[in-house]
């Protein structure tokens, strides 16, 4: 099944305290997703500029006290503020309500401390895939190399969203300023690159790497595909290299890959703007690259200078929460990528925009926007009496009547509830079935009934049945599904 549900989680600033070691949470995601399918935890931090600090860890994401996944390389957050970080995860066996950490595990310590800018995102992805390589690859000065391949079985024509995070460093312990070219980060689909890093990057040292995300929306033309991390390496100097990817079905989406924008100190400009069709709730994973092209470190953007809004609407935007800090055009660190993620509901073709506001000259921006539409959700219960339940199959519990907007949202059409006794789940009813996709044609009415048997114990006790005028416009071609989730309870008369 498609992504068909999501939480976000900050954006927020906390202070793990670098002048101790150990294991810091930088983020607590409690969720109140259902159980099973799966859920891709995606966490993003970024460290504050600490010039003296010598500190330094991985970063880790925990289901409970369950470890999913940790960065393996130590790196020093001295020299890394301009590198945002993202890990991402998947929860195989979500239990329901699930809580995932995402933590900093300290091996050592700075003298002083400061606020790191985190961000999470969970999403319940059924047929999610993932991958990460725990080895490092190493990849010479002039090669090639393919860092970690996902193979994944979708249907052909179905839409799947694509992210991707690499990481690595110079096999140095002593460290040298360099860099790997633009483009050369790749996400590949097959042979053919579909994302790569705008701005030249690199990495110092063993404890100073380079980090690149990376994201794609495409639709498989066959039923096998083949996603790749790979990386050429021009900078000079041999690397060793980890990364992961992550890839899941969506039921419609939208992706922009920007072109680099030039920027202008203290004027807020449009680095992308992705305009959709999409309706209903949306969910939104924005990659927003900067690069310092001049000789000075800077801080190239204050808190909220770099933005992820919908509609243009500055009320609602995510935004980078700390500072962020870019070193000059001769380091390893001249540029880096901030993850954002946003969730909004009961949308009617949204736009994204990604906008920068630098605090310096000699900047550039861009962005990668990937939008996703999850299935609409509707609520409803009643409580029937124990003898009412068992000549239900005349009549019908009658579902509130659903407005022209609300139709147009609907995506999954499925009836399902629990059958209870004093308050005791005893058993369960759902009633799935298709119907075809509504677009803005002329309005019509449409009625729908729906029975089903209750079942005690293995015997049929009774029936329910689910009735409701359905406003909508002309059929055309196409499926469309709604969840309607109730619940009967049955209660001695």
């Amino acid at each position: 099944m498609p992504a068909r549900a999501v939480q976000v989680f900050g954006p927020t600033t906390v202070d793990p305290g670098f002048t101790t070691t150990g294991e810091k949470t930088l983020l607590t995601m409690a969720t109140t997703l259902p159980a099973g399918g799966k859920n891709v935890i995606l966490c993003v931090m970024t460290s504050p500029n600490l010039s003296t600090s010598t500190a330094r860890g991985t970063l880790r994401i925990y289901k409970g006290t369950t470890l999913l996944h940790e960065s393996i390389v130590d790196n020093y957050l001295w020299g890394q503020a301009a590198k945002p970080r993202l890990l991402f995860a998947v929860d195989d066996t979500p239990a329901g309500n699930d809580v995932y950490y995402f933590k900093l595990n300290l091996t050592a310590t700075a003298t002083v401390t400061g606020s790191c800018h985190v961000q999470g995102m969970v999403v319940k992805a059924d047929d999610a895939a993932w991958v990460k390589n725990t080895t490092g690859t190493a990849v010479a000065n002039g090669a090639t190399a393919t860092i970690a391949t996902l193979s994944t079985a979708y249907p052909a024509g179905s839409k799947v969203a694509i992210v991707a995070s690499i990481y690595g460093y110079y096999n140095s312990t002593t460290g040298t300023q360099n860099v790997i070219g633009a483009g050369n980060y790749r996400l590949k689909s097959g042979a053919t690159i579909v994302s790569s890093n705008q701005f030249s990057h690199g990495s110092y040292s063993n404890v100073e790497p380079a980090w690149i995300p990376l994201s794609y929306l495409e639709t498989p033309t066959s039923s096998t595909q083949s996603y790749s991390i790979e990386v050429y390496n021009n900078s000079g100097y041999s690397y060793v290299f980890f990364g992961e990817i992550v890839a899941f079905t969506i039921y419609d989406g939208a992706f922009l890959d920007t072109a680099s924008v030039a920027l202008t100190a203290n004027t807020q400009v449009t680095v992308g703007n992705l305009s959709t069709t999409l309706q209903g709730d949306v969910a939104v994973i924005a990659l927003g690259a900067a690069e310092n092209t001049t000789t000075t470190n800077v801080t190239a953007f204050n808190a909220g200078g770099v933005v992820l809004q919908i509609n243009n609407d500055a009320t609602t935007q995510i935004s980078n929460q700390t500072s962020w800090f870019i070193y000059n055009t001769g380091t390893h660190a001249r540029s880096g990528v901030l993850s954002m993620f946003r969730f909004d509901s009961n949308l009617y073709n949204p736009s994204y925009q990604v906008k920068m506001t630098a605090a310096a000259s000699g900047l550039n921006g861009e962005a990668k926007i990937l939008v996703f539409k999850l299935p609409y959700t509707r609520i409803m219960s009643e409580t029937v009496s124990m003898t009412d339940a068992t000549v239900r199959s005349s009549r019908v519990v009658r579902a509130e009547i659903m407005s022209v907007a609300d139709v147009f949202f609907h995506d999954w059409l499925y009836i399902a509830g629990d059958v209870k006794i004093d308050d005791d789940i005893i058993g369960e009813y759902g009633i799935g079935y298709k119907d075809f996709a509504r677009e803005g044609l002329p309005i019509q009415t449409l009625k729908h009934v729906v029975y089903d048997k209750v079942i005690l114990d293995g015997e049929e006790i009774g029936s329910v049945g689910v009735e409701w005028d359905d406003k909508v416009a002309d059929l055309s071609p196409g499926e469309r599904f709604l969840y309607v989730i109730s619940s009967v309870e049955l209660v001695e008369d």
